[in-house]
């Protein structure tokens, strides 16, 4: 099936998902910059990242079902050559699927499911630190799950995210709406 377009906030999002997810960015007041610039990764690969925050330097792409090889690779690609990678850690998020209905809670600690990047040489370091053997160098990196946590408990807490995903998912644009987020919070304390 065909993502459908849809407009919010000025942008003319690829599908509702990415639209939903800009609401839940906006209903945490995170600033973000949508689809800002492609990327050449060489070899006629291309690799256009859905979101960029300044704010945080990190990118995030959407993806409604699982990567495919080809997709995978573009990340791989991008990770490598954008986000200074190995030694800076992860620039980049892969959020999959809908937006889930509640926060992850590790601990304490709540956050968003997603995926990060992790490079070769950080994936050789980490089996020779748990293994206590010299791994021969992983060919690729792997996408690997994990928890999205922000340090801004104010704006990053239980509450603040399972308000901000409800939000998201109830976010309509099947008929040309475009809510702001103070006409779904409006919608959300009538419930």
């Amino acid at each position: 099936m065909k993502a459908i377009e849809t407009e919010y906030k000025g942008y003319r999002f690829r599908s509702r998902l990415e639209a939903r997810w800009a609401v839940f960015f906006d209903r945490l007041g995170i600033k973000y910059e949508y689809e800002p610039e492609g990327f050449e990764l060489g070899n006629g690969c291309r690799y256009l990242p859905d979101f960029y925050f300044p704010d945080n330097d990190v990118w995030v792409e959407i993806k409604g079902k699982q990567l495919s090889e080809n997709e995978r690779r573009k990340i791989e690609l991008f990770c490598q050559a954008k986000c200074n990678l190995p030694v800076n850690g992860t620039r980049f998020r892969l959020l999959e699927g809908e937006v889930p209905k509640k926060p992850v809670v590790i601990g304490d600690v709540p956050g968003i499911s997603s995926f990060i990047y992790v490079h070769p040489d950080e994936l050789a370091k980490a089996v020779k630190h748990f293994s206590g053997k010299e791994p021969p160098k992983p060919e690729m990196g792997v996408l690997m799950g994990g928890l999205w946590v922000q340090d801004n408990p104010d704006r990053w807490n239980y509450n603040s995210l399972a308000c901000a995903l409800s939000i998201a998912r109830k976010a309509r644009f099947e008929h040309g709406e475009t809510p702001t987020v103070e006409e779904i919070k409006k919608k959300m304390e009538a419930i």
